[in-house]
């Protein structure tokens, strides 16, 4: 069965803990395998900065548009994808002496 293009991707995070909220950087990469050459098609990375927070609500980080074509298909019809993700706690300025 084939799929409709294009197709999005999106990168959710379902929940999240902390102490206090804070910033942090957010890099994440997605990938398609090509079954005809055994590698994988990289998309661009993609950036965001988000305030983390304490919470059970689903916070989209992020998406892509995506083209499925012939030669992402395996030979059972499975299509492989994959994410990259990094998040980086941002410095803040309450540890700063600038006032």
């Amino acid at each position: 069965k084939r799929i409709t293009n294009p197709v999005v991707l999106c990168l959710n995070m379902l929940n999240c803990a902390l102490n206090e909220s804070e910033q942090a950087k957010i890099r994440f990469q997605f990938a398609i395998y090509n079954a005809n050459i055994n590698h994988w098609e990289y998309c661009q990375v993609s950036r965001t900065i988000l305030e983390l927070k304490t919470t059970d609500d689903i916070i989209s980080l992020g998406y892509k548009d995506l083209s499925i074509v012939d030669r992402h298909y395996k030979k059972n019809d499975d299509v492989l994808l994959m994410v990259k993700i990094q998040i980086i706690q941002c410095d803040n300025e309450r540890h700063s002496l600038a006032q």
